[in-house]
């Protein structure tokens, strides 16, 4: 199968009344996976009964041959517009670096808010709806992502399917939207 015979020793070191989930680092060094670059398809989450998102997540090699999971929402912000969330991890040694990140969509550049986390770093923008569904038309997303004074990374997700989501979010977004307004003539 081409898996590296390093596993089988790597597994013999395991007591049997153990775990060991495998890193990134290693699922790619023993060939278990090799394509370096994974995205998800888009999909329906339903946080909670009043917050509904579309999300994609992503993991890619950083510079130093680790690998990290960034995730991409959209909420329902307000009529014109989505709230996006961009939650990356970030190496343990950088745990109170912040991203800087943007995007490109139709004419404009947007950038993104950030701030620290444990682990990694949240940045968030709202976005115009009518800006989306341009963005959906193409072939990738474009994003921008630097980390303190490092070189800007540039790098495309997939819109596969991005469409289709973000309709269903907006029927979501809109229904909520319907049923609070209902809620408040009753009160």
């Amino acid at each position: 199968m081409g898996v590296d015979p390093g596993l089988i020793d790597a597994a013999a070191k395991v007591s049997p009344d153990r775990l060991h989930w495998l890193t990134r680092s290693e699922i790619e060094r023993f060939g278990l996976e090799t394509r370096g670059f994974h995205e998800t398809r888009w999909r329906m989450l339903q946080e909670t009964p009043e917050i509904f998102s579309i999300s994609k997540s992503f993991t890619r090699a950083d510079g130093n041959n680790d690998y990290r999971t960034t995730e991409i929402r959209l909420r329902c912000s307000n009529v014109s517009g989505y709230l996006m969330i961009y939650r990356s991890e970030l190496p343990l040694f950088e745990a109170d670096a912040r991203l800087q990140v943007r995007t490109l969509l139709g004419d404009g550049d947007l950038r993104f808010t950030s701030v620290a986390e444990p682990g990694g770093s949240v940045s968030y923008a709202t976005v115009n709806r009518d800006l989306l569904q341009a963005a959906a038309a193409k072939p990738k997303l474009e994003f921008t992502e630097a980390r303190g004074t490092s070189a800007p990374r540039l790098f495309g997700l997939s819109t596969a399917g991005f469409s289709e989501a973000l309709g269903q979010l907006q029927k979501r977004c809109d229904q909520y939207r319907e049923s609070s307004r209902a809620a408040t003539k009753i009160n």
